[in-house]
């Protein structure tokens, strides 16, 4: 567990914030910055934070790889996969390289520190689904052994996709950062990199730097649904009226755009890979603009990478790198690429696909009522179907105006069978859907380079919001919760080429879209502002340490028991072994002992641990075993949670609540209490 962790200083005394975050803080800036610069050397050709992003993906990948099947200590892997990237910078480096003019290192440190205070206004690690994200990260800090196990149903392994956690979790583990503060920042570094990525993919081909920030922060900007509540509605606006702003589709589905989703602070996998699809989109760029093959292998390496890191966001990339790829297919240039390319691709996919073990997907074609209306996803995507649907219009009309009727009359002919139910899906969003798919394809022959790829973006965000309407995989939920993030970022990339062009070659352009986005900033500040007031419970800030709110009042005897074994267990004064705790169904405030504490549990929130790949089965074993020792802890009990490799019990607040639990029940000799402050107890098991 501590083979090769630098002993560096650190600050258990939980009354000693600033010190311990500024520490956290400066070694992730430091480390991703070295990073971001040794890629970069390796391919002079990409932008600084690109190279970051890069820098990132690729050590998560080949430290899991190495790591699994070589059987090495995954923090000696690591340290050693960050030293060869760095000494092959350092050796690339002795040729001249290139002027790029895509490094905003500042910008990126100025996001981070921006988007770090907000986050530090809300830090607590509590609501929503905090609770399983950090108990993952802090666990896997812990245990970083392959392949990973589930802290809440363990020893099973964790079916989930896990890896921008584990690259977290070794970065924790290697240079002894404070997991409650990492989380933060790895909240807030997601904003961060994807606003200066999309910064950087303009810089690339902009030679204004104004116009590239203004047209980077298209994709911060919120949906339709929250312009409708903002003003049409008689709500007063609170964190109900933010969480609505998700939820405008029928059938209970519900979808995130980036800005609700940087501003809710969720770690899920899905925001995480944000980063990713930001990635992708750069190296597609670069490609497309720049001709540079080598961002193409990456990027086709990095999509096949995503079976680990997000799945749901394979065929979308895929769709995209594809579009931008095929534009050049009969060039005999591009045939050895596309051979290389494919078999990077099919190599990363299949070796994942191996060694992470995943549900078995289940594709289903859905019913005509099951399918949104143009309606519902035009609250989602509004301010995009009425702009970019406006320039192509414009483009069209300019170019040839039979562009315009022809494509009026190809869109409705799926219409009028979706009207007939021939097709499996609504006919005035078949209609528009189409209407925008044909479009493109006549007018994107035509169009100059900056155009043709907005256009591209434009009809791959199409192709993959028809997939969602006709086709769900494993479940209809995900498929449009998931598969909307790539969507809104491949639109809100079309949207900014798009007006782009109409500053430089339509008049009045800039004047027609001034007052969009005066509104749209606008509501985007009145949502900032909703969640920054909104918070479950308050302690002392500014603070990214997200477990302080365990020191106020309704927390603070079970919070001194979290802190108290923490500290043992990371001064090794106490071994690791798997803890016994309430459990309950998901969001009920269980669990949060194995969550702060970095140690698995017997079993957390049922739902959450059938999704990460536990079966119902066990599950109820697990759940009726904890209920059923809490009540009377026997020697039969007990053996039986031997077999989970318990070694610690929690008797606190929830424990006594749910099973009327007292320290009368743990008065055996198989029990030692190792802590007491006459409310909250842990007693250690004994051999």
């Amino acid at each position: 567990m501590s083979f090769f962790r630098l002993k560096v200083l650190k600050i258990t005394d939980i009354s000693i914030k600033r010190p311990v975050e500024m520490k956290e803080i400066l070694v992730i800036i430091v480390f991703l910055f070295t990073l971001g610069f040794s890629i970069k050397n390796i391919f002079p050709s990409t932008g600084l934070v690109t190279s970051m992003l890069l820098g990132k993906f690729l050590l998560t990948i080949f430290t899991y790889y190495f790591a699994l099947f070589l059987k090495l200590p995954p923090n000696l892997v690591f340290l050693l996969t960050i030293l060869s990237i760095v000494l092959a910078g350092a050796l690339r480096y002795q040729t001249p390289l290139p002027p790029v003019k895509s490094d905003n290192g500042l910008l990126f440190v100025l996001s981070l520190f921006l988007f770090g205070f907000y986050q530090s206004l809300a830090p607590e690690i509590h609501w929503g689904e905090k609770y399983g994200e950090f108990a993952i990260l802090h666990f896997l800090s812990r245990f970083p052994e392959l392949p990973a196990k589930d802290p809440w149903a363990f020893p099973n392994q964790l079916n989930y996709y896990y890896l921008h956690y584990y690259f977290w979790a070794l970065l924790i583990n290697t240079f002894q950062l404070e997991p409650a503060v990492v989380f933060n920042i790895a909240v807030c570094s997601v904003p961060a990199f994807v606003f200066s990525a999309y910064y950087e993919i303009f810089r690339s081909i902009l030679s204004s730097k104004r116009l590239a920030l203004f047209l980077s922060s298209l994709c911060l900007l919120p949906n339709f649904a929250s312009l409708r509540l903002f003003f049409a509605s008689n709500k007063d606006w609170n964190f109900d009226t933010f969480w609505e702003t998700t939820r405008t589709f029928p059938n209970h589905l519900f979808a995130e755009f980036p800005l609700w989703s940087f501003i809710f602070g969720d770690l899920h996998p899905h925001y995480m890979n944000y980063t990713g699809i930001a990635l992708v989109l750069a190296l597609g760029t670069k490609l497309f603009f720049h001709r540079d093959l080598s961002a193409f292998y990456i990027a086709c390496f990095v999509a096949g990478s995503m079976i680990g890191f997000n799945s749901w966001d394979l065929p979308p990339l895929c769709i995209f790198l594809g579009l931008v790829f095929f534009r050049d297919l009969f060039k005999k240039f591009y045939l050895i690429p596309a051979l290389i390319s494919s078999v990077l691709f099919i190599t990363s996919f299949l070796s994942f696909y191996l060694t992470i073990s995943g549900k078995r997907i289940n594709w289903g074609i859905l019913h005509a009522e099951e399918t949104m209306s143009f309606w519902h996803v035009f609250q989602h995507f509004g301010l995009f179907f009425v702009l970019n649907t406006f320039y192509l219009a414009i483009i069209a009309l300019r170019t040839n105006i039979s562009f315009l009727f022809l494509s009026f009359i190809l869109g409705a002919i799926p219409a009028y069978l979706g009207h007939l139910g021939v097709i499996p899906i609504k006919p005035d969003l078949t209609f528009f859907i189409s209407f925008n798919l044909v479009l493109s394809i006549i007018c994107v022959s035509k169009l100059p380079d900056q155009l043709k790829f907005g256009v591209l973006c434009w009809i791959s965000g199409h192709l993959v919001l028809l997939i969602t309407e006709t086709i769900f995989i494993a479940d209809r939920m995900n498929t449009v919760f998931k598969m909307y993030s790539f969507i809104w970022f491949a639109f809100s990339l079309s949207l900014s080429m798009f007006i782009k062009h109409g500053i430089e070659n339509l008049k009045h352009s800039l004047l027609l879209f001034t007052p969009f986005y005066a509104v749209f900033l606008l509501n985007a500040l009145v949502l900032l502002f909703v969640m920054a007031d909104h918070s479950f419970e308050r302690g002392e800030r500014p603070s990214l340490r997200g477990d302080l709110f365990l020191l106020n009042d309704n927390f603070k005897r079970d919070g001194e028991a979290v802190f108290w074994l923490k500290s043992k267990l990371d001064t090794q004064e106490l071994s690791l072994g798997t803890v016994v705790e309430a459990t309950s169904d998901s969001y009920r405030g269980t669990n949060f002992f194995s969550a702060f504490v970095g140690l698995p549990t017997v079993i957390g929130w049922w739902h959450h641990a059938g999704v990460r790949g536990t079966s119902q089965e066990d599950i109820e074993k697990r759940k009726d075993l904890v209920q059923s020792f809490y009540r009377n802890p026997d020697e039969n009990k007990l053996q039986a949670l031997k077999f989970y490799g318990v070694k610690y019990i929690f008797l606190g607040k929830i424990e006594k609540e749910l099973y009327g639990s007292s320290l009368v029940h743990f008065e055996s000799p198989n029990f030692k209490k190792i802590f007491d402050n006459g409310y909250s107890f842990i007693f250690e098991v004994l051999d």
